[in-house]
């Protein structure tokens, strides 16, 4: 694992898996505009359509989009609540004690300093209120961190906006397959439910649209072809 910065200078990670094929987490035109574009503007949709945000976060990386929830949170006003799953503990904890304001010397905490001054400038919200924010949602419970992805650890838990952030399916193939994705949106999607990813398969446009999703084919950031959007009930 090391950090990249992409063109914008915003951070990314890259990932060696297999031994031997590394994956950067985000397009290397730019980390933060590309968080933004997938993520923040369909944060900011569900609320703007009066959905109160219980947000599912699959994959952590460098909390772009933690950062920029509380930055909305903030920006709009509205209370959030978001549960995250992350299966490298490392980055856990070097989240975790960055929101705590500890001094242990993590090299990701200059990466989160960079990334939420660029959130909160974007956002035109209060670096220090942000940083309020983040810190006390942990002992409030308005942000959850938990392990690797396992249907029990949330149970029959549903929410209403879902940023499905995992690896690639080269990367993370268990996440991309029918039988997963259509037992993760019944379980885990509420009847009125707004869902984002970078990706763009076949099994998952037909898996949202047979859970009743309406399937919205964005253009993809920084010259990818396509991302993909989803909108279940009474969100339009």
């Amino acid at each position: 694992m090391k950090l990249v910065p992409t063109a914008d200078k915003s951070p990314s990670l890259e990932i060696t898996y297999s031994g031997e094929v590394s994956e950067l987490m985000h397009h290397s035109h730019g980390a933060f505009p590309e968080s933004v574009y997938i993520y923040g503007e369909t944060l900011a949709l569900a609320i703007q359509h009066n959905i109160q945000p219980h947000i599912l976060s699959i994959g952590l990386g460098l909390a772009y989009n933690e950062i920029l929830s509380f930055c909305i949170s903030e920006k709009m006003n509205i209370d959030i609540s978001m549960t995250t799953f992350e299966s490298e503990p490392f980055l856990r904890d070097s989240f975790f004690q960055w929101t705590q304001g500890h001094s242990e010397n993590s090299p990701l905490y200059s990466s989160y300093d960079t990334i939420l001054k660029m959130a909160t400038d974007y956002y035109q919200v209060s670096i220090s209120s942000v940083r309020e924010q983040l810190k006390s949602a942990f002992g409030s419970k308005q942000l959850v961190m938990k392990n690797e992805f396992q249907f029990e650890a949330i149970k029959n838990e549903k929410f209403s906006v879902i940023f499905y952030d995992p690896f690639s399916n080269k990367a993370s193939p268990d996440f991309w397959t029918e039988s997963f994705l259509s037992s993760f949106l019944s379980h885990h999607a509420d009847l009125s439910c707004i869902f984002s990813t970078y990706a763009a398969t076949g099994i998952l446009k037909r898996t949202l649209k047979a859970n009743k999703f309406e399937v919205e084919l964005r253009n993809g950031f920084g010259g990818k072809r396509h991302s993909t959007r989803a909108i279940r009930s009474s969100i339009s």
